[in-house]
């Protein structure tokens, strides 16, 4: 029998490698022998490049597709094809011989949903015959020794986690269709006006560009409005308390009415009429999941979210300190918490902390087996680093693994716990309330000390008795509403992970356990990204803004589905029934195709309109100007103009006229001084050319010649 292991990258084989007894490496695959994991068998051992494998661009269904073109669209596949990513055929090549002499498949790669695709997506390109093969599979959460051994001691038929692929290829589709339609209309619709930019859109890329802007909108059209609170100042001989009327009032009229009403006066007596304390006890937050780690990476460290998942997947990948870093997944089974708790007093001894008496028994909040479905949560692994360990960490690295192992470790501790009091005075029969706490037991803040900067700070009361009567002083204050703040780098994750519901709490909040949001923890930092690659977004000092071009896009596509991100969101939902087996890959692409069909039509619509031209014309402006800023000069040859086309200067009138000024010489980028100087008939000195042994350097003059081509006049000094 002959086995063959598909691992996702290099290093990742490498890791696996190391588990097995015989192991002899060859050029991209290793041979394994090891009676304890294969009896009688021969192994080998290969690996991916990431994604070997990917969808097709248009043209490889019709060369017409190299020119966009309106009557072109939709372009719908009618099946999908597929090709080895550019630079990775020699490796390819070397799998697909390799997958051709299998008798059985272990797949091998990263245990998510797009590992399983980037498995099945090199097992159809290669032409594996299923039917004449048993698959397998290795599912694991961290990349240490130990729960690879484990992982491949307990292999996984490969039907429990084949609907990952589905859910996996059908998002990948969908992606596609909607990117390569919306982006291709958007862009010629836009240059139709005379804008010569690319306008990406994707599914989720522009609901998410869609709340950054809407947001902003929202505050820079916002309207404070006055509203008053009504409060009063007990004086007693143990001290003031502040006390406050509960309601506020949106009017000045309707608390005058109510200070009348119930003859309020500047000076009161105010009676004690209860006291009521309560032992109120808080448990740690829960376990890190990737989103969650952005967000308290980025209001901690700064770290954009996309940083932080390049962080945590080196601790993983690299380190060997962290689990799984893409899990959406707060628990941890009792399997984890077994060796969580074996290993609490190393973790301990990182942090410099101790437990008096660590909660032992596993707590529902933080261990519960039927909440982890396909990963648990971001805890650290068994591999307990040195202190030299630590110190060879990045920065980032170490901050991130600090901050899981403190909050690990915190579920050990007990609650925080306090005792609220809450005076309640009668002021002319108005109920006036003061609360304040006292702590009982620090808890799990010994651990987590510094994470409750921001917490609302309640003051200690005086020792008052109830029924006392004390003079009190009314107090007026006139407070304005504000906006919701703008996006940062971590809330925005926590935007797309609700679909855009800004509720604080979401631990507490019935309705966020029905919300399915949009994107996932894989792709959510890379949409960010993509944002700011495409210039819809910047990022000034963590907070997020529209560019000029994200928010004329925004304005066009106001109430299309295309920028909802609640619709989105119900796509997640099917997409993730796909993977759960209760729907059907084949419905959501036809589903995918009739939506854009609509869009499509919409979107010509709405550029139809009148009004486009008030959206359109600050880029208009910004396009005349990038374009005035290209040109270099007039053509010597014929009447257009030389521009800016990237690694050479160009005539605004090609093809007829076929004019090229390289930027480099010889290894070094000419300035538009130099150009300038050129065409004027002058030489030019660049200084610093490279000799061919690449040390050392000269400078030279040059000139034009004749054809307008660079040429060398002589050495200078």
């Amino acid at each position: 029998m002959h086995i063959v292991i598909l691992a996702e990258k290099p290093n990742q084989a490498k890791d696996i490698s190391q588990i097995f007894k015989n192991v002899k490496r060859n050029n991209g695959y290793y041979e394994i022998t090891d009676n304890d994991f294969f009896p009688n068998a021969s192994v080998t051992l290969t690996y991916g490049i990431g994604h070997l494998v990917g969808l097709a661009l248009p043209t490889a269904y019709d060369e017409k597709y190299k020119q966009w073109r309106k009557q072109d669209l939709p372009i719908f596949p009618q099946n999908f094809k597929f090709e080895v990513t550019k630079g990775t055929k020699d490796q390819f090549q070397t799998v697909k011989k390799l997958l051709k002499q299998a008798d059985t498949l272990i797949i091998a790669t990263d245990s998510d949903r797009e590992g399983e695709n980037i498995a099945y997506s090199i097992f159809n390109q290669a032409g594996v015959n299923f039917s004449k093969v048993t698959i397998k599979r290795a599912w694991f959460n961290s990349q240490t020794k130990e729960e690879l051994t484990r992982a491949f001691k307990n292999l996984r038929p490969a039907s429990e986690t084949y609907n990952f692929y589905l859910e996996a290829q059908a998002r990948e589709k969908a992606d596609w269709l909607t990117g390569m339609n919306l982006s291709r209309l958007a862009t010629l619709l836009f240059g139709e006006h005379h804008i010569q930019e690319t306008f990406s859109m994707g599914r989720v890329q522009t609901p998410t560009l869609y709340m950054i802007f809407k947001r902003n909108f929202d505050i820079e059209h916002f309207k404070p409005q006055d509203y008053y609170q009504l409060k009063s100042n007990v004086h007693s001989d143990k001290g003031d308390v502040l006390a406050t009327y509960e309601k506020n009032f949106t009017e000045r009229k309707n608390l005058d009415d109510f200070l009348q009403q119930h003859q309020l006066q500047t000076e009161n007596q105010a009676t004690l009429k209860s006291i009521d304390k309560e032992l109120k006890s808080e448990y740690s937050p829960k376990l890190f999941n990737l989103s969650d780690l952005q967000k308290f990476a980025n209001k901690r460290f700064k770290l954009t979210a996309q940083q932080t998942l390049t962080t945590v997947q080196s601790l993983y990948e690299k380190h060997k300190l962290l689990s799984y870093p893409r899990s959406d997944c707060h628990f941890v089974t009792e399997n984890e918490f077994t060796y969580l708790t074996a290993h609490l007093n190393d973790y301990l001894n990182i942090l410099s902390k101790r437990i008096e008496n660590p909660l032992k028994t596993p707590n529902k909040r933080y261990v519960d087996n039927k909440k982890v479905q396909a990963h648990y949560a971001i805890v650290p692994t068994d591999k307990i680093p040195s202190e030299e360990a630590l110190q060879q960490l990045t920065s980032a690295e170490r901050h991130i693994y600090l901050e899981v192992l403190k909050r690990t470790v915190a579920m050990y501790e007990e609650p925080y716990q306090y005792e609220q009091t809450i005076f309640t005075f009668d002021i002319q029969q108005v109920d006036f309330k003061a609360k304040g706490k006292v702590v009982k037991n620090l808890g799990y803040r010994r651990i987590l000390q510094d994470t409750k900067a921001d917490t609302k700070k309640e003051d200690t009361l005086p020792d008052l008795k109830e029924n006392s009567v004390y003079a009190s002083t009314l107090l007026t204050e006139t407070k304005q509403t504000k906006p919701l703040p703008r996006y940062t780098e971590g809330t925005i994750i926590e935007a797309m992970e609700n679909a855009g519901r800004t509720i604080e709490d979401k631990e507490n909040k019935q309705i966020l356990k029905e919300t399915q949001g949009i994107g996932t923890e894989a792709t959510r930092a890379n949409i960010i990204e993509t944002l700011k690659k495409e210039k819809y977004i910047v990022s000034e000092k963590n907070i997020l803004y529209c560019t000029s071009k994200g928010t004329t896009l925004c304005q066009l596509l106001t109430g299309l589905p295309i920028a909802s991100a609640d619709f989105t969101a119900e796509w997640e939902k099917v997409l993730k029934q796909i993977g759960q087996g209760n729907a059907k890959q084949e419905q959501f692409i036809q589903a995918t195709q009739r939506y854009i069909l609509d869009l499509i039509q919409q979107l010509e619509k709405r550029f139809g309109m009148e009004k486009v031209g008030r959206f359109l014309q600050g880029l208009q402006q910004e396009q005349i100007k990038q374009d005035e800023a290209k040109v270099l000069a007039k053509c010597p040859l014929c009447d257009g103009q030389l521009t800016d086309k990237g690694k050479f200067y160009g005539c605004s009138n090609y093809p007829n006229c076929k004019i090229t000024l390289s930027k480099d010489f010889r290894g070094k980028k000419l300035t538009k001084q130099n150009f300038t100087d050129l065409l004027s008939g002058k030489t030019t000195l660049i200084k610093g050319i490279k000799k061919k042994d690449k040390k050392n350097t000269y400078n030279a003059i040059i000139a034009l010649d004749n054809h307008y081509k660079i040429q060398f006049k002589e050495f200078s000094k």
